[in-house]
């Protein structure tokens, strides 16, 4: 199974919102993820997207972009997203699209903490842009743990 075929069973089989909101994983490129959404599917009152809609399109590429980079390395692992802000500038009014860059000291950081405390943080920001206007900018930490460590009991 390919990288991006893997990464979307991951989001729409284990994140059942993912599936709901229609998401699609487009490329990633070892430092690079870009999903999108469409319109339709994630459409509000007003005829234009979510917020709530584009906040998770967000959310799910950073953690993407985390899952990937881990599963690059050879690790298995749990991603929970704990810290974010999400600014908004202008409607969305088609199909959304999220990039999300992860620079390579960030990536060795967290693969460097993980391998030698078996958990680690990643910063990121994403941008998710609509008919080629930016139309949000969120930035978030993400905390890894081993495979079957985080809310569980």
């Amino acid at each position: 199974m390919s990288k991006l075929k893997k990464l979307k069973s991951v989001l729409v089989d284990k994140i059942v919102p993912a599936k709901a909101m229609g998401i699609d994983v487009i490329s990633w490129d070892d430092d690079c993820l870009t999903l999108t959404a469409p319109l339709k599917e994630n459409i509000n009152d007003k005829g234009i997207a979510f917020g709530g809609s584009i906040y998770s399109l967000a959310v799910l590429c950073g953690w993407g972009t985390v899952f990937q980079v881990l599963e690059d390395a050879g690790f298995a692992a749990d991603i929970a997203v704990y810290k974010s802000e999400c600014n908004f500038m202008i409607p969305s009014t088609g199909e959304m699209k999220a990039v999300c860059y992860i620079n390579q000291a960030e990536k060795m950081k967290l693969i460097d903490s993980f391998v030698k405390k078996g958990r680690g943080r990643a910063f990121l920001t994403v941008e998710v842009f609509s008919e080629g206007a930016k139309v949000s900018s969120f930035s978030a930490s993400y905390a890894v743990r081993p495979k079957n460590s985080i809310g569980r009991k």
